[in-house]
């Protein structure tokens, strides 16, 4: 992050895409998406805030002292563009010298930084709307709590705008770089004296228009199992997680490939619904490990690699029919994704709590007890009994 002066920020930002494209997001599932977003760098003015979607939107939050928080999306937009987002000001004493951004990331930084459009609160010139440009910045005051930032490029113009609840008002507009660019949404201050405990919220983010373009990747997602029936179904996802690709295509566009127990046969599928609901993965806790969270593990790929021959071979796999009997140790899910890494010479590994076969099982099972003892279940022997059947390791 780059903080030129205290009236301007650079903000991280959000990138979403026209409406009904897979990079539309409002926040609703209350998951930062790995597919869309990756944390703003540390900015050097100040400590690292905090980033969390909750509440249905994504809130930003200032330690105790001066810092900054923020996103930027891992998507570009090329040529002439519309984006804009909702905001809130949660916690905002006056002056504080902070801002919260909507940011065209490569749009070029200027005399005054980077190039924005952005809701702050000076100690020269009071609360107001600014929009930075390469060579000028021009503030318009206001005292809205709430509200909607937008930019709007043209050839190599670019205007910001606000929302004054019938209509958009310009800020100002000015000359910038017409290259692809990342957007960003960020709460900061390049003050190294400005106050801690500033809250803000983003939500709504979209492109109306412009192209779009990602980088083609492949992740492996490991997350809890979802509840099962029965008595002690409900604590399956304490001891059981399930692995599966995800694909994003250049546009966005994502794909899962996982394999599934289909009337009690382990049967390969492409984007099963149960992996990828609405469109976005199903990711319990976000990417955040740990027994109930979700391990996002990106998938290198490789000089002798291509993304094409690797889907190609994740293609083939799904459609292949189904596999054998299931089997939760010895032929579950966990076990296909491992085939396919091995088949595929993909230059990755699954995390140490998968279990892919009895040993696995065998291996981790005190590690399962105690998932269960510190979660209150007394049964858990009883609970593992249930779920893997009968063991060759003893308990």
């Amino acid at each position: 992050m780059r903080f030129a002066l205290p009236l301007t920020l650079i903000f991280c930002s959000i990138t979403h895409l026209m409406a009904g494209t897979p990079l539309d997001d409002k926040f609703d599932t209350n998951i930062l998406y790995p597919t869309r977003w990756t944390l703003e760098d540390p900015s050097p003015v100040g400590g690292q805030g905090t980033v969390s979607v909750t509440n249905q939107r994504l809130e930003m939050t200032i330690g105790s002292s001066s810092g900054s928080a923020g996103i930027v999306s891992k998507c570009s937009v090329a040529g002439d563009f519309d984006v804009q987002v909702d905001y809130s000001l949660l916690n905002w004493p006056t002056a504080n010298t902070y801002s919260v951004i909507l940011r065209c990331v490569d749009c070029g930084v200027g005399t005054f930084g980077g190039v924005d459009i952005s809701r702050h609160s000076s100690p020269y010139f009071g609360e107001a709307y600014v929009a930075v440009f390469l060579t000028s910045f021009t503030p318009l005051q206001t005292d809205d709590r709430s509200g909607k930032l937008r930019l709007v490029r043209t050839g190599s113009t670019l205007a910001g705008y606000y929302f004054n609840g019938s209509g958009w008002v310009l800020v100002g507009a000015g000359t910038v770089n017409t290259g692809a660019t990342r957007l960003s949404l960020e709460l900061g201050t390049g003050v190294q004296t400005a106050p801690g405990g500033i809250k803000a919220a983003f939500d709504n983010f979209q492109v109306n228009s412009g192209t779009v373009s990602c980088a083609e990747e492949l992740r492996i997602m490991c997350r809890p199992v979802d509840k099962g029936s029965g008595l002690f179904g409900g604590y399956e996802p304490f001891i059981a997680r399930h692995c599966y690709f995800l694909a994003t295509d250049r546009l966005g566009n994502l794909s899962s490939y996982g394999a599934y127990d289909v009337h009690s046969k382990l049967t390969p599928q492409k984007s099963a619904g149960s992996d990828l609901p609405g469109g976005q993965p199903k990711l319990p806790g976000g990417c955040s490990s740990g027994v109930l969270g979700s391990d996002c593990i990106q998938v290198p790929i490789l000089r002798n690699q291509s993304f094409a021959a690797l889907i190609a071979g994740l293609e083939a796999a799904a459609n292949s029919g189904p596999e054998g009997i299931y089997d939760a140790a010895e032929n579950n899910s966990n076990g296909w994704v491992q085939r396919q890494i091995d088949s595929l010479h993909l230059a990755t590994t699954l995390p140490s709590n998968i279990i892919t076969s009895e040993a696995d099982l065998c291996r981790l099972l005190g590690y399962l007890e105690d998932n269960l003892r510190t979660n209150g279940v007394r049964l858990y022997n009883q609970v593992i009994l249930f779920y893997y059947g009968l063991l060759k390791c003893a308990f």
